[in-house]
């Protein structure tokens, strides 16, 4: 019998590579979800045989019929589209509300054998409340939500995946050539140092020089 799964997030960097893994696997049917089906990149899906279905993250029940027989689901949310249209707070409200519907909706989904939840580790648990990532904070509201769902964290993964190769097409993520004796370059990335230094890859509040637009 064949699995199927619905991938949330399946245009995006990291649903993306989701789908085309499963696509070369061939062992499963597919289900993307996207907000608009006639986007290049969803028609591309569907063009691969993937089956395409719109749906709101901010609607329930559009999620419900979503994910009507699929066995499992991958979902990944986007922070930052709200961050960059509303800011921290509001993109921290929007994607914990999405998240929670996407929870609500796989809880609801009785064929349901696997949630794969893809999110970041607590940097506030972790740094004892020193530094209270946005991106972070609203996926662990997530996690919070689904951890007291008794029956949906017995199906849940919790995923981390690490910076995206990708990021290193942005100017203030790329290598700095440095020569060395022999002239040859060696790569190198520049970071802040000494015993408060946090990665410039991290939209921090707390510190203002070390926040990146």
């Amino acid at each position: 019998m064949v699995r199927h799964v619905t991938v949330i997030g399946a245009t995006g960097i990291q649903g993306g590579s989701v789908i085309r893994a499963l696509v070369k696997d061939g062992a499963y049917s597919l289900t993307a979800i996207t907000r608009n089906s006639s986007s290049d990149a969803a028609r591309k899906l569907a063009s691969e045989g993937i089956r395409v279905i719109e749906a709101n993250l901010d609607d329930i029940a559009s999620l419900k019929v979503a994910f009507a027989g699929t066995s499992i689901i991958f979902a990944a949310t986007n922070f930052f589209e709200p961050f960059i249209n509303s800011g921290n707070e509001q993109a921290v409200e929007i994607e914990t509300t999405q998240g929670i519907n996407i929870a609500k909706a796989a809880s609801a989904t009785l064929a349901l054998e696997h949630f794969i939840w893809s999110t970041l580790p607590n940097t506030c648990r972790i740094s004892d409340g020193k530094f209270a990532v946005p991106h972070y904070v609203s996926k662990n509201k997530v996690n919070d939500f689904i951890k007291a769902d008794s029956t949906l964290i017995k199906k849940t993964t919790f995923l981390w995946v690490s910076v995206y190769a990708s990021n290193m097409n942005y100017p203030f993520y790329q290598p700095f050539p440095v020569p060395t004796a022999a002239g040859k370059n060696r790569y190198i990335q520049l970071q802040p140092v000494g015993r408060n230094s946090i990665s410039y890859s991290l939209l921090v509040n707390l510190i203002s020089e070390y926040r990146l637009y």
